[in-house]
């Protein structure tokens, strides 16, 4: 690619700026979420333990 090419491309709209920013601030959320065991409420595999067996 030339300089000449980057100057015929028309620029990103702004919603594309916008979806991106909160695709990965909501990414960034669930990962933090996850690892820190905040997120779920509880939830999971883990909540039907054994003790239901008895």
């Amino acid at each position: 690619m030339t300089d000449t090419d980057d100057a015929h491309r028309p620029p990103t709209p702004r919603w594309v700026k916008v979806s991106g920013v909160v695709a990965l601030v909501a990414l960034a959320l669930f990962v933090v979420l996850h690892l820190t065991g905040g997120a779920g409420g509880g939830l999971g595999p883990g909540i039907h333990g054994l003790g239901a067996l008895s």
